[in-house]
């Protein structure tokens, strides 16, 4: 007979251990961190853990998934707050608040040093494409609207903000902490 799935019970405990993985990832670096220790970050049993995710690396594309996921929802929701410069505005304040939640620069060093894998580097590269797209629509229109500066290209500008938005992800300073990268980036691009 078929075991009866709570769909409830089974999304609680897979967030658990999405979570639990995450905190590993990010305080140990993925490479260190074992199943055993997911397991006991989320006070499973290593089978509970196998139900789920088959690997390891099972659980780090779910959390880059669910990342990306973050990402587009973030990207929309600025979207709708104007073109240009109310949507960049938008937007870094989301990376500002998600930064400050803890624990992401962890994760993003953890990530990077997983990216020579073929199938992290491909949900990764889609994440960036889709940002650089919404950057570089954002930053023609400020540049258009006089509200950014315009002595660079909106191409470049979009590379520069990315290098800031990125650097920051894997090198957290007190400043940082405290500013958040929107400040880098508005001081960058001259938004004011």
């Amino acid at each position: 007979m078929p075991r009866i799935v709570d769909p409830q019970r089974f999304t609680a405990r897979q967030t658990a251990i999405l979570a639990a993985a995450y905190r590993c990832f990010a305080t140990e670096g993925y490479e260190t961190t074992s199943t055993a220790d997911i397991c006991r970050a989320a006070d499973i049993s290593s089978g509970t853990l196998f139900h789920y995710f088959p690997t390891k690396l099972d659980i780090l594309m779910t959390l880059l998934r669910v990342s990306a996921a973050w990402t587009e929802e973030q990207l929309h929701l600025a979207a709708r707050a104007g073109p240009g410069r109310p949507a960049l505005t938008t937007y870094l304040g989301a990376l500002d608040r998600q930064r400050a939640a803890g624990q992401a620069v962890g994760f993003a060093r953890a990530v990077q040093g997983m990216a020579h894998l073929h199938v992290v580097a491909a949900v990764l590269d889609v994440e960036r494409d889709m940002v650089d797209h919404f950057l570089l629509d954002h930053i023609t229109e400020a540049v258009r609207t006089t509200a950014a500066r315009s002595d660079a290209s909106p191409e470049q500008l979009v590379r520069w903000v990315r290098w800031l938005v990125d650097g920051s992800a894997l090198h957290e300073t007190p400043a940082s902490r405290t500013t958040g990268v929107s400040v880098a980036v508005r001081s960058l691009l001259l938004l004011g």
